[in-house]
């Protein structure tokens, strides 16, 4: 009896150690923040800022974009949308202490930009009608325990991007499915001046190629 109560013993000391050793394991994730877009007309010009966790000790800048992919692919893999990861950092402030994506949305509201849902009125929408340079700068105001931008971060172009018309936009997006599909060829009947090259490396971008080639009869067009 004295042996089997000591082994019971021993058996529940491990099952503590064990327990203490995966708390410890558990407290090794950082907070991030990341910016993403929706290659679509539906979401031009405006990106979301979110927030997730990267489970790694000393996380690099693979692990953090990683951690991000995964928690936006949450969000569009069951609708199949395609995204964009355009920044990625951790959410630490300049004192050490970590923040959350609702607290760079403060200081962009307080600084006078507005959530911008889609279709439905959505008031908690995580999307705002920025660019990227607005959207790092509310991410640094807030590592600084800014409250707003200043005039002067805020008189940067609202969105300085590259923007497609509606005939190149529906190629890009079409040639993307596409590829998602596994399709090899995918002629554009497009006439001379359609922007066929840009919207080529568009969909590389969006696609992440990393070898492209472009090639045309003629050397130059006047």
């Amino acid at each position: 009896m004295l042996r089997i109560f000591v082994r019971e013993i021993n058996l529940k000391l491990t099952m503590l150690k064990k327990s203490k050793s995966n708390e410890i394991n558990e407290t090794f994730s950082y907070g991030i923040i990341y910016i993403y877009s929706i290659p679509h007309k539906s979401h031009n010009g405006r990106l979301k800022i979110g927030s997730a966790t990267v489970n790694v000790f000393n996380p690099t800048e693979d692990d953090i974009n990683a951690a991000a992919h995964d928690r936006i692919k949450q969000q569009t893999k069951t609708a199949d949308i395609p995204y964009i990861l355009e920044h990625a950092e951790l959410a630490v402030t300049d004192d050490g202490d970590y923040f959350s994506d609702h607290d760079v949305h403060e200081v962009l509201k307080r600084s006078g930009y507005k959530r911008k849902a889609g279709i439905f009125n959505n008031s908690h929408s995580e999307w705002f009608e920025i660019s990227l340079e607005v959207a790092k700068k509310a991410i640094q105001a807030t590592k600084e325990g800014r409250k707003a931008l200043t005039t002067k971060e805020k008189a940067a172009p609202k969105n300085s991007e590259f923007l497609f018309r509606p005939n190149q936009r529906d190629a890009i997006n079409k040639t993307s499915e596409a590829i998602k599909k596994k399709r090899r060829h995918f002629l554009w009947n497009a006439k001379m001046r359609f922007g066929k090259t840009s919207a080529a490396m568009q969909v590389a971008k969006e696609n992440k190629m990393r070898k492209v080639l472009i090639v045309t009869h003629r050397p130059s067009v006047s």
